[in-house]
């Protein structure tokens, strides 16, 4: 079973799961103990593979640190909060979530994106 860590205390992912917006990006870096990731990608792959399927899923990526790094980062889009949420709550992807490797940590995170102009989202 993972451990969970917030990236931003004030404001716990549990509490950003309750707020009624989207669309919205999801993101969990992932430290994964020395000798489990391909056991720890597997996993993310099954979970993601449920959640393609769900209401509200857009996208999904999942990326790998280089040199030997032990870090995973994903981020996965979803039309709204709500939609999210229904899917962590899914008994499928809890009992996904009790097989990560012991050790592993996880800090996941809710975004909205913003625009600038001329830089991302905006007029060029």
């Amino acid at each position: 079973m993972p451990t969970f860590h917030e990236i931003d205390p004030a404001t716990p992912f549990r509490q950003q799961l309750e707020a009624d917006t989207g669309p919205i990006v999801i993101t969990n870096t992932y430290t994964v103990p020395e000798g489990h990731m391909d056991e720890t990608i597997a996993i993310w792959g099954k979970a993601a593979r449920i959640g393609s399927k769900q209401p509200g899923y857009i996208s999904a990526q999942i990326h790998r640190g280089i040199a030997g790094s032990n870090q995973l980062i994903i981020y996965s889009e979803w039309s709204a909060v709500r939609h999210l949420k229904d899917y962590l709550n899914l008994p499928e992807v809890k009992a996904l979530v009790a097989t990560f490797p012991s050790g592993t940590e996880c800090r996941p995170h809710v975004w909205q994106k913003i625009s600038i102009d001329g830089v991302c989202g905006g007029d060029s």
